[in-house]
């Protein structure tokens, strides 16, 4: 290893990550680099310490990749599995990076989260300007809300609104720990200006489950926050009456929530061609369809399922056979649904080995506010997504576990 001084140790280290948390809402290109990078640096030129401590971390963040790898084993698409596993390496060259740094980080720590709030708030600035430029131009709303509004970024909208949700985590978190954001981000104008815009952006994205996961922080923040029971009831009140609110005034909510008392509308006849009907079908009744035809696979292979690269050919076999041809010919919808697509892929066995992990994670975290609420906010993405299949998501939670949970007591939070 080539020395440097821990000046420029810590000023190298600080750089590229903080490149790393600027590329995040950038096309996957830039963080590719950016990654490639870091871990070079890290590789050559950082100290690096391994203990049985941050060994097991490294090891729980990872744990799907290791389980991918055993998948390769018995696959049957190669290729598609090679992929797979490449895409999913960032789940264990994150960890090892920021896990084995061997000088504490805290001071450096507290400007990547700032390049990374900043950096997520400019991305959302970009996309709402864009559509209401959108809007001036074409009169069409279509790109301020839900599908539109994220595709000004090229981003599926759960994962720009989880990365909205997280950092407003983090930013109300640092009412409580100082040191985790700069100065500037405590002075209250500007916190409740971010806080009040990835909320607003939030409710705009319209994703429902990053929104019920909102209501649930909103809460729970409102309680901890609160110094008396009037004033958590007039938080909860207000939260409460700007849900309401939302749901009449931004469209594409309004019609997720009429979608999910639409009855008929809320199921896709299968087993015999009725997909390709003239229907609009709304998520939900896509995501029965999607989950029922997975469970069929699941029956096949319960145990050890089909493998790391053979689960969305399994999946487009499975669509076919029960005549859901909008899925399987024009479409290659993945289980939408990363805890079913883990069963898929590496069986029940795969799955509780995984979920494992995650016990694990949090009970290594059980003092540690900030990594438990960032890995239940990726936890609970995962019940509609399959957030592990996906560039973006696989970027979210790989970045957010390893930046904000640590395996050294001296990184966290006082």
């Amino acid at each position: 290893m080539k020395v440097l001084s821990e000046t420029n140790q810590r000023k190298g280290f600080l750089v590229l990550s903080g490149a790393v948390a600027a590329s995040v809402p950038l096309p996957p290109g830039f963080n590719s680099v950016t990654t490639i990078l870091l871990f070079l640096f890290w590789l050559v030129f950082l100290p690096k310490k391994f203990d049985s401590e941050r060994l097991k971390w490294i090891v729980l963040i990872s744990s799907l990749v290791w389980i991918a790898l055993i998948g390769m084993t018995y696959t049957q698409n190669v290729d598609e599995g090679l992929f797979r596993l490449q895409q999913k390496s960032l789940l264990l060259a994150y960890p090892l990076v920021f896990g084995t740094v061997a000088f504490a980080w805290k001071t450096e720590r507290s400007r990547i989260a700032a390049v990374f709030v900043v950096v997520i708030f400019a991305a959302c600035i970009t996309a709402l300007v864009r559509g209401i430029f959108y809007w001036a131009e074409q009169h069409s709303t279509a790109h301020l809300f839900s599908h539109g509004l994220a595709g000004q970024l090229d981003f599926y909208p759960y994962v720009l609104s989880l990365f909205s949700l997280a950092s407003m985590i983090i930013l109300v978190e640092a009412r409580f720990n100082p040191g985790l954001l700069p100065n500037l981000f405590h002075r209250l104008p500007i916190f409740i200006m971010l806080v009040s815009f990835f909320s607003l952006f939030i409710f705009l994205l319209s994703v429902l489950q990053l929104m019920l996961a909102w209501l649930i922080a909103a809460a729970i923040y409102a309680f901890r926050l609160s110094k008396s029971r009037k004033t958590f009831f007039v938080w909860t009140t207000a939260t409460v009456s700007a849900v309401i609110l939302f749901i009449f005034l931004v469209p594409s909510l309004k019609t997720k929530v009429n979608d999910y008392f639409a009855g008929g509308q809320n199921t896709i006849p299968l087993d015999r061609d009725a997909s390709l009907g003239f229907i609009p079908w709304n998520g939900i009744a896509m995501r029965k369809a999607v989950w029922t035809c997975a469970l069929d696979e699941i029956k096949k292979n319960p145990m050890l399922g089909v493998g790391t690269g053979d689960g969305q050919d399994e999946l487009q076999a499975a669509y076919e056979k029960r005549q859901f041809y909008f899925a399987s010919r024009y479409n290659r919808f993945n289980t939408h649904n990363q805890y079913l697509q883990t069963v898929v892929n590496f069986g029940l066995i795969g799955l509780v080995v995984w979920l494992a992990s995650f016990f694990f994670l949090f009970n290594m975290q059980r003092r540690h506010w900030l990594g438990q609420c960032l890995l239940g906010l990726c936890l609970f993405a995962m019940l509609t997504e399959s957030m592990l299949e996906t560039n973006k998501g696989i970027l979210a939670m790989a970045f957010l576990l390893s930046v904000f949970s640590y395996p050294d007591k001296k990184n966290q939070p006082a």
